[in-house]
């Protein structure tokens, strides 16, 4: 199983966890990545979720964000046809960061990109996609 979390995935633990669905996404992707280390899956980590975390501002959330970053396994470069393929997503309606991410995913055949982004997921449930975009928490309800 290959795993990609975007950026908001990698930042959830250290959010505002008095937030019930804050708490519960991000108690989700806690099991979501040991799940990962017991059963020997992939975690991407990559140049688009690089630029991304490098934008958070409190130093201490970006090096606990980092530290928990390190459970990547597996790096993944933008190349021009990934651009190529983020530039296509863009056009069916995604952001740019995530276009990226989706990209990376889909071109490195990753099963699951995950994200706390409703927006994100929505967009991508429109785009025929080999790699399923989901919440952490439908992930773990349906796998």
């Amino acid at each position: 199983m290959k795993i990609y979390f975007d950026a908001c995935c990698f930042c959830r633990p250290f959010d505002d966890l008095t937030v019930d669905r804050v708490f519960l996404e991000a108690e989700a992707v806690l099991i979501i990545v040991k799940h990962c280390q017991s059963n020997g899956w992939t975690i991407a980590a990559s140049d688009a979720l690089n630029a991304e975390l490098r934008r958070i501002r409190d130093a201490r959330k970006l090096a606990k964000v980092k530290a928990f970053y390190q459970n990547a396994n597996d790096w993944l470069t933008t190349v021009a046809t990934t651009t190529q393929l983020a530039n296509n997503y863009q056009r069916d309606g995604v952001k740019v960061a995530d276009s990226f991410h989706l990209a990376l995913a889909e071109s490195n055949d990753y099963d699951f990109l995950l994200t706390t982004d409703d927006d994100f997921a929505r967009t991508a449930a429109k785009i025929s996609l080999r790699t399923r975009v989901c919440n952490p928490l439908i992930y773990l309800m349906e796998i």
